[in-house]
C-alpha cells in the first residue's frame, strides 16, 4: 500500500514539475502572440474631418499639437499622422524601403 502512495506521490511531482517546465519553455511565445500592441492615440474619425472641412488645416494643427503621432479612423482602414521628427526621419531616412508608396497616375 505504501509503495502505491508513494508512486502516485512521485508521479503526481513528475507532472507538476513538467507543467513548471512547460510554462517556463512556453512563456516567451505566449508573450510574444498575445502582447498588446502600442498603437498611435485615435483622435478622431474621418467625419470629425468632415465636420470641420471648414477649417480643416487648422483642426489638423490643433490635433498635431496635442499628440506628436495620431490616428484618425476612417470605416475600413485608419490614418497615421505623425509630425515627430523622429518619426519623420525613420521613415525618410533610416528606413524608407520598409513603408508603401502610393502611385498615382495621370
Amino acid at each position: 500500500m505504501e509503495l502505491v502512495a508513494d508512486a502516485k506521490l512521485l508521479a503526481m511531482a513528475v507532472g507538476v514539475a513538467c507543467f513548471l517546465v512547460a510554462v517556463y519553455l512556453l512563456k516567451p511565445i505566449v508573450n510574444l502572440l498575445f502582447r498588446k500592441k502600442n498603437y498611435p492615440p485615435v483622435t478622431g474619425t474621418i467625419f470629425h474631418q468632415l465636420l470641420n472641412l471648414h477649417r480643416l488645416l487648422d483642426f489638423q494643427t490643433d490635433l498635431s499639437r496635442r499628440h506628436k503621432t495620431f490616428r484618425i479612423l476612417a470605416p475600413f482602414f485608419n490614418y497615421v499622422y505623425t509630425v515627430d521628427p523622429i518619426n519623420i526621419e525613420y521613415i525618410l531616412k533610416t528606413n524608407f524601403a520598409n513603408f508603401g508608396k502610393v502611385f498615382i497616375s495621370n
